[in-house]
């Protein structure tokens, strides 16, 4: 298994015009023949960077889909069950944000 940087997502989403762009797109084409995760506290990252340009609608996408827009595995942390998971990153967001999410 591969595991992943943040970076290399923040440029193909915002920094289109970057030199590393082309050599990057042609590496996140390529995740789909690859094992290649990204821990929860990278998909958090990504999303903070995130944060400052999308929606609320594609933000919350980007947190609880971000498989489908990238074929990687977004690993649990500490190795507790996905739903557990997604139950921590909720309770931590509405206790952060004050806002209720789905």
């Amino acid at each position: 298994m591969v595991l992943l940087d943040s970076n290399l997502f923040i440029i193909d989403r915002f920094f289109s015009k970057d030199a590393l762009y082309p050599l990057n797109r042609t590496f996140i084409e390529s995740l789909g023949e690859l094992e290649a995760a990204i821990s929860i506290f990278t998909l958090l990252e990504i999303c903070g960077v995130a944060s400052f340009n999308p929606s609320s609608r594609e933000l919350k996408r980007w947190l609880y889909q971000f498989s489908d827009a990238y074929p990687v595995l977004v690993l649990d942390p500490f190795g507790i069950e996905i739903q557990a998971a997604v139950d921590w990153v909720k309770d931590f967001l509405v206790e952060v944000s004050g806002e209720n999410l789905p």
